[in-house]
């Protein structure tokens, strides 16, 4: 019995572990695939404290720009929430362009910023207005521009207080998220390229909303240059069709004449064309990976 005690203890030795650690054995979850780089995250966590700042100043300025307006304008502006409080805005606000520009351009940038980062709906009515009041000429860099910024305060926010709200009630998007990118973005050092273009499709098409993207993209770990190209670049057709919608806001009935089959078509196109380019870098990539093991083979 002796012999065969010691040729048990002699086994688990070989296999890496004594007979002292059995109980501390941890069996790894197949559902922990969001797992976090600490290391890296130092930087932004201070970035995010920063942002924090930055948009308790960015509140106050609205808060003062829109009370200085309405002292200006009259008492009966408000935020649009609709189609016709934003007709009604854009049509008290053109009388004011030329005079009180300046404060018009505070209070539009500070509002922007402030809905995209803290994923508050309404960005469609801003874009409307946007080209009213600015034109295309000025109105579409200057929202492309915002949605990055207001995109960027989000990712940082998230990053350092949104990963237990997101990880616990929203575990299943989550995980399906995590899954769609990593699935269309290669392992290797030439992924980064088909990783960029599945965000940029993430952002065309609404596979899942754009304030659920800003706020998974840190716990997902996709590095912040990725995030804020792709989403300068994948919402630039978005935001192009609304500003020039825009410009006729006057003409406008309803959503509807907003979202127009051709305007829909021009970004199904757009995303058919990222997911192509997704698609064709992994199938070459894997056949690269495919012909090298193969070469490296022993014979």
């Amino acid at each position: 019995r002796r012999g065969i005690k010691m040729t048990s203890q002699k086994r688990k030795k070989d296999l890496g572990h004594s007979p002292k650690d059995e109980s501390h054995i941890t069996v790894p979850s197949s559902t922990n695939v969001l797992s976090h780089r600490k290391g890296s995250a130092l930087p932004f966590r201070v970035a995010g404290l920063l942002v924090l700042a930055y948009l308790a100043t960015l509140c106050g300025v609205f808060y003062v720009s829109f009370n200085r307006i309405r002292e200006i304008g009259g008492e009966d502006i408000k935020i649009p929430r609709s189609l016709e409080d934003l007709q009604h805005l854009n049509e008290a606000m053109v009388h004011m362009k030329h005079t009180h520009m300046t404060l018009l351009l505070v209070f539009f940038c500070s509002l922007y910023i402030i809905k995209q980062s803290l994923c508050i709906p309404g960005s469609l009515w801003l874009n409307l207005w946007a080209g009213g009041l600015f034109g295309i000429t000025f109105g579409y860099p200057l929202v492309c521009l915002l949605t990055a910024a207001g995109a960027s305060s989000c990712y940082l926010i998230s990053l350092l207080i949104g990963r237990r709200l997101v990880e616990r009630y929203f575990p299943a998007k989550l995980q399906q998220l995590h899954t769609f990118i990593h699935s269309r973005s290669t392992p290797s050092s030439q992924g980064s390229s088909s990783l960029w273009m599945t965000l940029v499709f993430l952002r065309v098409v609404p596979f899942t909303p754009n304030w659920f993207l800003n706020l998974t993209a840190p716990i997902l770990d996709v590095p912040f240059h990725y995030f804020w190209s792709s989403c300068l670049v994948g919402l630039a057709a978005y935001n192009f069709i609304g500003v020039q919608a825009g410009t006729v806001i006057g003409d406008i009935r309803s959503p509807e004449d907003i979202l127009t089959t051709q305007n829909l078509l021009k970004l199904c196109g757009i995303a058919g064309v990222c997911l192509a380019f997704v698609l064709i870098k992994n199938r070459l990539t894997s056949r690269q990976s495919t012909s090298q093991g193969t070469e490296g083979a022993p014979s």
